[in-house]
Parts: structure tokens; C-alpha cells; sequence
């Protein structure tokens, strides 16, 4: 009798590559500008996941520095963040003057040393009539002058043509204790 053939295994299959995975989705968006005339920095910042729209102002101030978004004069009718020593203001510029106050700020905190004002305001994205979104390219317009709220004076310098473009951001890890 003849030996029986040894079972044999089935080859194993080849198995599949691991696809790649997917990136996760962009929480946050910033971008920094800022004006050589005014000499002021305006850092914005965008958390996607809340909607919440987060901006930095320095400069060396003085009375007041300001900066308007999406528009490239005042006659645009930006939306605009006034800084005193008091506080920061929120306004819909108009042609000639600062226009009318929106009051949309949820928050606000400012600093001054001297003339150094350091800034910071949130509010939510879209409430104030623009949008800050990813890679779009926005106008910035900046000023500085005498005044405080509510009597801001004419601006003694300024800058038009200015722009940020909001791109991914990944926060710095913070040290370890």
C-alpha cells in the first residue's frame, strides 16, 4: 500500500497593508502681522471645535492702537479692536469716524507698562460680520493715536494693506514639571 499524502496546509494569505490614518482634523488656525508703521502685533488665533476667535494686540500705544479686519480702509467698514488703557472695544468702523460699538466681546484683559499695552480679546467667529477661516487671505488695517474711550483722537500713524492668512497651529507641548 502506498503512503497517503501528508495534508497540506493552505499558503497563508498575504495580508493587508495598513492603510494610513487619517489626519486628524484641524482644531486650530493662527497667524501673526504685524504693522512696521504702527509698530503694533496682532496675533489671532481660531479654535474650530468651539468657534471662538481669540486676539492679541501689543504695541507701544500710547493713547490707543487699533486694528480693523477685512477691509482695506476704513472706508470698508471693518470690524475693529480699540485698545486704551481701559480695555478693548469692538466697533463697526465707518468712512470718517469709529463708527458704532458692537459690544460682542466675551472677554477682554489688557496690560500697560509705561506706553507697552498688551492686549487680549475672544469672541465668537462670524458674530461680528466676518469670517476668519483657513488659508483665506484677510485685509488688516492698523492705526495709533491720542484719546481714550470714548473720545479717540485721529490717528497719528497707520497702515493699510496688511493681511493674515489663518493655517494650522499646533500648540507648543508644555514642559514637564
Amino acid at each position: 500500500p502506498s503512503p497517503s499524502p501528508s495534508p497540506t496546509s493552505p499558503s497563508p494569505s498575504p495580508s493587508p497593508s495598513p492603510s494610513p490614518s487619517p489626519s486628524p482634523p484641524v482644531t486650530e488656525l493662527a497667524d501673526t502681522v504685524t504693522s512696521n508703521t504702527t509698530e503694533i502685533t496682532v496675533m489671532v488665533h481660531l479654535d474650530t471645535t468651539t468657534n471662538i476667535v481669540t486676539v492679541k494686540m501689543e504695541g507701544q500705544c500710547g493713547g490707543y492702537c487699533a486694528v480693523g479686519f477685512g477691509a482695506s480702509t476704513m472706508d470698508g467698514g471693518p470690524y475693529a479692536l480699540i485698545m486704551d488703557a481701559s480695555g478693548i472695544y469692538d466697533h463697526r468702523l465707518s468712512s470718517a469716524n469709529i463708527g458704532s460699538s458692537l459690544n460682542m466681546l466675551m472677554s477682554t484683559n489688557v496690560i500697560v507698562n509705561n506706553d507697552d499695552y498688551s492686549g487680549e480679546a475672544t469672541f465668537m467667529n462670524v458674530a461680528t460680520g466676518i469670517t476668519f477661516a483657513q488659508g483665506e487671505l484677510m485685509d488688516v488695517i492698523f492705526a495709533r493715536g491720542a484719546g481714550i474711550s470714548p473720545n479717540f483722537g485721529y490717528h497719528s500713524q497707520r497702515e493699510n494693506l496688511l493681511s493674515l492668512q489663518l493655517t494650522p497651529f499646533s500648540p507648543s507641548p508644555s514642559p514637564s514639571p
